[in-house]
C-alpha cells in the first residue's frame, strides 16, 4: 500500500497501531511494555539529545535505543530503522537488559553475558556435531587455569578460540578520534582489566605455555605442526579494515616462535555469524584447512605483523568454492516465521516469497 509518496506526505499506511497485532497470542499489556521500550515520540527524542552533552554526529546509538517512532496523538508507530529494531534481539539485547538494571546489577552484567555469549557458542559447535575430542570447551592447565573459550583439533593443527562479547563505546566507535578508540580496543581486546587478562594477552601466555609443554585437560596426546588463534568477536567494528592489522602487531608472535619448532600462525578475526554459517563445513573439511586456506588467499603481511584482506567467510574460502553449502536450519525456520507472521498480520497469501530485510 505504500510508495514513494509515503515518505512525504501523511500516508496512514505508513503507521502501525497495536491493533495489527491482535491476532498474536499477546496481552494489551504486554504489547503497551514493548512498544514502551523501543518506541519514543520525536518530542521525546528531542527533549532526551541535549541531556547527553557533547556527542559526535555520526551517533545514532539513540536510534539503536529506541528505532521506533510513536506518534504524538496515540498508540501509532512507525520505524525508522530496521536494522537496529532486529538488532534488539541480539547484540542490542545487552542494552536493553543495561539500562533496566540497578546499579549494584549493572557491574555484574558485562560478566554474566561473556559467560552467556561463551555458552552459546559451545552449544551452536556441539549441535554442528564435532567428534568427541575435536572440541574442547573452556579448557584448562593443570593448575586450573583456562587456556582459551574453545579448542578445537585438526589433525595436527591446535585452535584455540577466544569468544568476545565485549563491545566498543559509540563514541570511540564514531568519533574519528584515535584517542579515544585505541584505549577502548586495548582493555577489551588486547590487555584486559581489572578482572584479568583478554584477548591477546589470554591467548599469548596460553600458547607460552603449551609450547613449553603444558599438558592440558581433554587436549589429544598428539604431535602439533602448527598453532592457529582465533577470536570470535560479537562486535562488528572488529572487522573494520586495519582492525586484524592493528591487533596481529600487538600479537608477539616472535618470541612464541623462539620456543618451539612449533608454527605460530597469525592471528584471525571472526564475527560471530560467520563463525555460525561455517560450523557445518568446519566439521566436515576442517578447521584448520579452511584456515590454511584463507591465509593464503587473503592474509598479507604488514610492518607489524599481518591483516586480513577481507572476512573470514564462506565465499572468500577458495577451498569451498566447489563444495555444497550444508542445510542451514536457521534460514528455514527464519523464513517459516516470517511466512506466518505475514499472514498472521496482513493475511497475506504470498508471504512465504518474501525474503528477509536484504532480499537474500
Amino acid at each position: 500500500m505504500m510508495n514513494a509518496g509515503s515518505l512525504i506526505a501523511d500516508d496512514p499506511t505508513f503507521f502501525i497501531d497495536k491493533s495489527r497485532f491482535g491476532d498474536m497470542k499477546l496481552s494489551a499489556s504486554e504489547l503497551t511494555s514493548f512498544f514502551g521500550t523501543v518506541a519514543r515520540t520525536a518530542r521525546e527524542l528531542a527533549d532526551y539529545l541535549p541531556t547527553q552533552g557533547e556527542r559526535p554526529f555520526a551517533d545514532t546509538t539513540v536510534f539503536q535505543s529506541w528505532p521506533v517512532i510513536r506518534a504524538a496523538d496515540g498508540e501509532r508507530y512507525y520505524c525508522c530503522d530496521v536494522a537496529s529494531l532486529m538488532d534488539k534481539t541480539g547484540r542490542g539485547l545487552y542494552w536493553t537488559l543495561f539500562a533496566a538494571a540497578s546499579k549494584s546489577t549493572k557491574g555484574k552484567l558485562g560478566g554474566t553475558y561473556g559467560r552467556a555469549f561463551e555458552s552459546y557458542l559451545h552449544h551452536c559447535v556441539r549441535r554442528a556435531g564435532f567428534d568427541p575430542g575435536a572440541y574442547v570447551d573452556s579448557p584448562t592447565f593443570a593448575d586450573g587455569a583456562e587456556v582459551c573459550d574453545g579448542m578445537f583439533t585438526d589433525g595436527s593443527s591446535l585452535i584455540l578460540c577466544e569468544y568476545k562479547s565485549s563491545v566498543l563505546r559509540a563514541d570511540a566507535k564514531v568519533s574519528g578520534r584515535l584517542d579515544l578508540l585505541e584505549p577502548d580496543i586495548r582493555r577489551k581486546f588486547v590487555t584486559g582489566d581489572e578482572d584479568g587478562r583478554k584477548g591477546i594477552a589470554q591467548l599469548s601466555l596460553s600458547i607460552k605455555r603449551l609450547l613449553q609443554g603444558e599438558p592440558v585437560a581433554g587436549m589429544p596426546k598428539r604431535k602439533w605442526s602448527i598453532v592457529q588463534p582465533v577470536m570470535v568477536c560479537l562486535e562488528n567494528a572488529m572487522l573494520w579494515p586495519g582492525m586484524s592489522g592493528y591487533l596481529n602487531g600487538q600479537f608477539d608472535r616472535a618470541s612464541l616462535r623462539e620456543l618451539s619448532r612449533i608454527k605460530i600462525a597469525p592471528l584471525t578475526l571472526i564475527d560471530i555469524e560467520h563463525f555460525e554459517d561455517l560450523l557445518g563445513d568446519m566439521k566436515h573439511f576442517g578447521f584448520g584447512a579452511l584456515l590454511d586456506d584463507y591465509y593464503r588467499a587473503h592474509m598479507r603481511s604488514t610492518g607489524g605483523g599481518h591483516d586480513q584482506l577481507v572476512a573470514f567467510r564462506r565465499k572468500n574460502i577458495p577451498f569451498l568454492d566447489d563444495k555444497p553449502e550444508p542445510s542451514d536450519g536457521k534460514e528455514a525456520a527464519f523464513r517459516k516465521f516470517f511466512a506466518d507472521l505475514g499472514a498472521r498480520l496482513f493475511e497475506d497469501a504470498d508471504s512465504s516469497g518474501w525474503r528477509g530485510p536484504s532480499g537474500s
